[in-house]
């Protein structure tokens, strides 16, 4: 019986720590949101900005990298003489 309510015990000690990082998500999620909500609209949108140069440098970057010319191997000679 001792060990049943230790096992008992232990589960709720378990969701009781799981429930209060939840909370802990919840209540950080929350205040990120509202100080998301106060940012102004010009804010946004200079960020917003700066994120779509970044995103088409990136991908410029990568577009060329793939396209760019392999470097040219000098041949040689591997016929025995």
């Amino acid at each position: 019986m001792y060990a049943e309510s230790l096992e008992l015990f232990s589960r709720i000690i378990s969701l009781a720590t799981a429930l209060a990082k939840l909370a802990g998500t919840l209540v950080a999620d929350g205040i990120r949101y509202i100080a998301l909500l106060a940012r102004s609209r010009s804010a946004i949108g200079a960020e917003n900005l700066f994120r779509r140069k970044q995103l088409a440098l990136f991908v410029r970057s990568e577009i060329l990298h793939y396209w760019r010319p392999k470097k040219a191997v000098k041949a040689t000679d591997q016929t025995a003489h």
